[in-house]
């Protein structure tokens, strides 16, 4: 009887978690520009009923100065014409949200089949994990070969109580038309923070709620609106808590906060379309899982 070497499974299972990457990537592409499309079609609705407002006001001084019939005619169709292209744009959102929706399932999908599949290697459990950070965020990869100086492992950052220890910490300079706009127009960059936390406990709720008055310290919420940090990774070798993962979920405890009205449902789709409503980006945890040499996302937005 021959002998038949069995395939290596383990092997086999990698490639075509790259093979899916690669398939991600794509469509991750193709839906990015749509997300620039959608951003500046929400400007545009926003502009449209900024005109609205300041028409309003300059047709009633208009018609309470001159009320002629003919200009409070044509006053008031294009005050119908531009409150119609409002209420249009209002309505048609809709399309770009479900947009967004597919993209956020595949990153969320591409997030997790990199950091779960890929195999990589490091000097310690920290490098390692950054290295795959580096294959789930292209452009941070590009960015620290660009700039080496802008990565500080085991960093100390001041914030305005002190200084906070991270694991790993990246500071990225926005662009010159970024900072002129506001947050507004061209390419934002965010900072990205790694914290790791190696204890025979799980994460508990109150492990993540210090940590999240450190990113205050650090990054004040007045500084927000123009979003500096994108997400704060944490890596936890004991998992984490049930109420750990359920504080992590909660618009209430993202950075700025997403709070829901009263009697709204407190769940996971109505503090995204709210934040969605309220046009606000926000800073979650992601809480990831460490093995020997493997990681499980357990929760990442």
């Amino acid at each position: 009887m021959e002998n038949t070497e069995l395939p290596d499974l383990h092997k086999i299972y990698e490639e075509l978690s790259r093979d899916a990457i690669k398939i991600s990537e794509a469509v991750l592409n193709q839906t990015k520009s749509l997300y620039s499309v959608e951003k500046v079609y929400s400007y545009m609705v926003k502009t449209i009923w900024l005109a609205v407002l300041i028409f309003s006001v300059v047709a009633l001084f208009l018609i309470t100065t001159r009320p002629e019939p003919g200009a409070v005619i044509g006053l008031t169709l294009i005050w119908v014409f531009l409150v119609g292209l409002g209420i249009f744009g209002y309505r048609h959102r809709n399309f770009f949200l479900i947009l967004m929706e597919v993209f956020q399932n595949v990153w969320n999908f591409y997030y997790r089949i990199t950091l779960e599949n890929v195999t990589v290697t490091g000097a310690d459990p920290t490098e390692r994990v950054l290295n795959k950070l580096k294959i789930a965020f292209p452009e941070l990869d590009e960015y620290i070969k660009e700039k080496p100086h802008c990565i500080k492992m085991k960093a100390e950052v001041s914030g305005k109580s002190g200084k906070h220890e991270f694991d790993v910490y990246v500071h990225v300079d926005r662009s010159l038309l970024n900072k002129l706009t506001f947050g507004q127009f061209g390419e934002p960059r965010y900072d990205l923070i790694l914290k790791r936390f190696s204890k025979e406990e799980p994460i508990t709720e109150k492990d993540l709620s210090q940590l999240r008055l450190e990113m205050l310290d650090v990054y004040p919420v007045s500084r927000f609106p123009k979003k500096p940090i994108d997400r704060i990774i944490v890596v936890s070798t004991s998992s984490f808590s049930d109420d750990a993962i359920a504080y992590a979920m909660k618009g209430d405890n993202w950075i700025p906060p997403v709070t829901l009205k009263k009697g709204e449902e407190p769940t996971l789709d109505n503090y995204l379309t709210k934040a969605a409503d309220l046009q606000i980006e926000f800073c979650t945890f992601d809480l990831i899982e460490e093995s020997i040499n493997r990681h499980k996302v357990v929760w990442a937005l």
